[in-house]
């Protein structure tokens, strides 16, 4: 590890599967915080412990969060910030107000009971948080923006919300199939978008100027929000008429908070729930919404009696993500257009749209997105992974005395596999070419698979994350 001016204490959640999920958000941030940053991992678990540290280069202490010598250990006197991401919001909380006793400069706290920073309740400074993320409310957002953009299956804001990073599938209808990267940007005139990645019978790429655009792919694109109107309508197909209907299966907090969100916005919501408690829960607590229980093994049943392929949409949000991918592939043969599913595994993410779901939706990897989002204050700013992992995309600040500034892209040693998407200079938003150089203070957004994340890495580091 490196020697940055202090440690970055990560307690991980008590349950983290089998080693795979250890690529899920919650171990994500210390796996990408680089740059001479020691970073330490704190785990009541001994095989987590034992797994974290086969995988990460971190130092790992095997003791409860809320010890105060593991704390000591962990040297939180001198930490630039600490994270804590257990499952417990109560032990979250108790470690944010140990860490702030003990000295750590930014405390970060994963709350999922959004209740208790409600007016008049707990006040975030006074529990020594800096920041708090709640998964739900990143998990709910994520949806109503994909359900938002015909065709898409993932999305996510860069450079402060100037920027928007959309996945979309390729209908075989729309005017890009058949065109090389190149002709696209010559076709549309445009100097707002950009294809960043595509996904191909199993294969991530990032596209060069001769690659083509086919009916089936899946793609990422870069694109500007002032311009969003004039780019959208290239790569969205248009939507279907009367299909306002929306269906979710299970009444937990993401279920009831998308159901009370979209029957707001004038979409007609149906919550179906096996559990009578939370059924009755749903019914009382939701206004606008049609609440109804079913038994299990009923669900095709009532999917049929529902008309389900009348339906828009289908989310599957219970509590186990085995159960939401079964339901999901359910609703996808009973009819629905569109199915979208919450699942907690990242194991399971390279085959979703294979079996034919729409969208997934990991609350990890969205919540490590919004972590590493309020740390950036040096050299990476913000961190996306496009699916399970096959890319990411990295919002840099191009430091003076990084290898990369200064030098044009065709001479800054980039590999093949990596990209420079966008680059961010005063107020303008450019798409460079081989002949820009970045300069010192420039954003630049990069995609880069993970076999070329450590050249890239090493291009733009110069100083520690924290600078």
């Amino acid at each position: 590890m490196g020697s940055g001016a202090g440690p970055l204490p990560i307690s991980l959640p008590a349950r983290l599967g089998s080693p795979p999920c250890l690529e899920c958000g919650i171990v994500f941030p210390p796996a990408r915080i680089k740059f001479g940053q020691d970073v330490v991992v704190i785990e009541s678990d001994p095989s987590h412990a034992e797994a974290a540290g086969d995988t990460l280069d971190a130092t790992i202490i095997n003791a409860n969060v809320v010890e105060t010598a593991a704390l000591r250990k962990a040297g939180l006197a001198d930490a630039d910030a600490f994270i804590a991401v257990t499952e417990s919001d109560e032990v979250n909380l108790a470690a944010c107000l140990l860490a702030r006793k003990m000295g750590a400069r930014r405390r970060i706290a994963r709350v999922r009971n959004e209740d208790w920073f409600s007016p008049a309740m707990l006040d975030a400074a006074e529990m020594g948080i800096d920041t708090v993320i709640h998964p739900e409310q990143e998990t709910v957002r994520f949806i109503e923006r994909v359900m938002s953009l015909e065709g898409a299956f993932d999305f996510a804001d860069l450079a402060d919300g100037e920027v928007e990073l959309i996945g979309f599938h390729v209908d075989p209808a729309l005017p890009i199939v058949g065109h090389s990267m190149a002709e696209l940007k010559e076709m549309f005139a445009l100097g707002y978008f950009l294809i960043v990645g595509m996904y191909r019978k199993g294969e991530f790429i990032v596209p060069g100027g001769a690659d083509k655009v086919e009916g089936g792919d899946r793609i990422w694109i870069l694109t500007v929000k002032d311009t969003e109107s004039m780019v959208l309508p290239v790569f969205m197909r248009r939507k279907p008429s009367g299909e306002n209907a929306v269906i979710i299966h299970g009444a937990t907090r993401i279920g009831l908070r998308l159901a009370g969100q979209l029957a707001a916005a004038g979409r007609r919501v149906t919550v179906i729930e096996r559990d009578p408690e939370l059924a009755r829960i749903a019914s009382e607590s939701l206004e606008g919404a049609t609440v109804l229980k079913f038994d299990q093994g009923e669900e095709m049943d009532m999917l049929r009696e529902m008309r389900a392929e009348n339906a828009g949409w289908f989310i599957a949000a219970t509590a186990e993500s085995k159960d939401n991918i079964v339901t999901g592939l359910l609703a996808k043969s009973a009819g629905v257009r569109r199915v979208a599913v919450i699942t907690d595994e990242s194991s399971y993410m390279p085959v979703m749209d294979q079996i034919g779901l729409d969208v997934v939706v990991n609350p990890y990897i969205l919540t490590a997105g919004a972590i590493l989002t309020s740390l950036r204050r040096g050299i990476v700013h913000s961190v996306v992974k496009l699916r399970a992992g096959e890319a990411e995309l990295i919002e840099y600040r191009v430091a003076a005395r990084s290898p990369i500034a200064n030098k044009t892209l065709a001479r800054a040693g980039l590999p093949k596999g990596a990209l420079v998407g966008l680059v961010m200079r005063g107020g303008a938003i450019m798409i460079p070419d081989g002949a820009m150089a970045l300069e010192e203070g420039d954003r630049a957004l990069v995609v880069a698979t993970p076999a070329t994340l450590p050249v890239v890495d090493s291009l733009f580091a110069a100083r520690g994350v924290f600078a």
